[in-house]
């Protein structure tokens, strides 16, 4: 798969896989605190969320985004 073609694939996600790939590949995952920008779309995402574990996964994910983890 060329770069073209991930960008593509990319393009077609919806907001909140968006927001994955984008902490992925900025690295949050190592433990740095998220923008307010991708506090902000978490934190709506939850706000609709129904499923209990997806609730739990989010609101762990706005936290550690918020604190850091490190």
């Amino acid at each position: 798969m060329t770069a073209v073609e991930i960008i593509n694939e990319i393009r077609q996600l919806t907001p909140p896989e968006k927001v994955q790939v984008f902490r992925y590949v900025r690295g949050i995952d190592n433990g740095l605190p998220l923008s307010g920008l991708e506090l902000t779309e978490l934190a709506s995402t939850l706000a609709g969320e129904t499923n209990p574990d997806k609730t739990r996964a989010l609101a762990d994910r706005i936290a550690a985004g918020f604190y850091g983890n490190s």
